[in-house]
């Protein structure tokens, strides 16, 4: 989301996620010292997405992306 909603490349959300106090407050990081992305993080992870869907036929992304419209639009009182 923060990539999407941002228009960022991967190697700029990396490079916001070391550097932006925001970003590491949205992904719960600020804790650490050392932010837990690399540039294979997004990669492998969109490729383990791609493989659950073949084994599995579900599209754990877009289920998320669902729920979490219905957590908003109640939140916000909104009406699909």
């Amino acid at each position: 989301m923060l990539k999407e909603n941002g228009g960022l490349s991967d190697e700029s959300l990396i490079e916001s996620i070391c550097c932006d106090i925001r970003y590491q407050y949205a992904l719960h990081t600020t804790h650490l010292e050392e932010q837990p992305v690399s540039d294979r993080t997004f990669s492998r992870f969109r490729e383990r997405l791609y493989y659950y869907e073949l084994e599995t036929g579900r599209n754990l992304l877009e289920e998320e992306m669902m729920d979490l419209a219905g957590v908003y639009s109640e939140y916000m009182n909104l009406n699909f």
